[in-house]
């Protein structure tokens, strides 16, 4: 629903660019004034997914790494004693 609502006010936002491109009266900027819009959108969200994959990734491993180095140093206690 959210990504409805994105795609709505990309639209709504190039509504000036759509009325000049009508005014021009040539079938490609009337095609790009609607169409780059939603390209654009669905470029930043494939780049906002991907970082989110990312970073989503990147804390299991940073979190892995700091429960084996915990488990590690532990070990090294019990030997000790």
């Amino acid at each position: 629903m959210q990504d409805i609502k994105n795609v709505t006010i990309a639209w709504v936002s190039t509504s000036a660019t759509v009325f000049s491109a009508v005014e021009l009266k040539t079938a490609l900027a009337v095609l790009s004034a609607l169409v780059l819009p939603v390209i654009f959108f669905a470029i930043g969200k494939s780049v906002d997914v991907a970082l989110q994959l990312y970073f989503k990734h990147r804390d299991e491993t940073l979190e892995r790494d700091a429960c084996t180095t915990d488990a590690k140093a532990e070990a090294d206690i019990w030997k000790r004693n």
